[in-house]
């Protein structure tokens, strides 16, 4: 693992781990950057809650090889990286969904509505969308369809996740 100096480098270097379906290695970079500035990203922020998240699964784990050390850091980190964000970005609805999603996919979290009804029928960012997509029911297509055009490339584990979730239904065809 190479360790460059500056905020960029560590960004890049969080994006190219990304890129190559490297957690651990991404997750170390993205935490550098915000370590290294006053004002990272809010993409720094939301990728490694993102990262933090996918690390609970037991297919990730296994696919990444991941400690249940790692595994717990990660899920103790999901709530301080949270309110470092909304400190520093307080309108941000997207870092709100996520981490209202996030804790809706572990046992005792918050329902589908709690995390819903704050984030259907606006228009600052589609990614809620894909949790409201029904490809059965036709609800939300257009968003979903918006969402994909974002997503369809999936450089971040988040955009592979969502870009799996919804493309069946908006492809017909297996997205991977």
């Amino acid at each position: 693992m190479e360790y460059p100096d500056t905020e960029m480098d560590h960004l890049n270097k969080a994006l190219e781990a990304e890129a190559k379906n490297e957690l651990a290695e991404a997750a170390y970079f993205y935490e550098k950057v915000i370590s290294g500035t006053s004002s990272p990203p809010i993409s720094v922020f939301i990728n490694l809650m993102f990262l933090y998240f996918l690390a609970q699964d037991h297919g990730i784990e296994v696919e990444q090889n991941l400690t249940i050390d790692y595994m717990s850091k990660a899920y103790r980190r999901i709530t301080p990286l949270y309110n470092q964000a909304k400190a520093l970005y307080p309108e941000n609805i997207e870092v709100d969904f996520w981490e209202n999603y996030i804790f809706y996919r572990f046992p005792y979290g918050p329902s589908y509505d709690e995390v819903s009804e704050n984030y259907f029928n606006q228009k600052k960012t589609m990614v809620p969308y894909f949790f409201a997509y029904d490809a059965e029911s036709n609800a939300y297509v257009k968003e979903a369809k918006e969402l994909w055009k974002e997503v369809k490339d999936g450089k971040t584990f988040k955009e592979r996740y969502i870009r799996n979730w919804i493309g069946f239904g908006i492809t017909g065809k297996n997205p991977n």
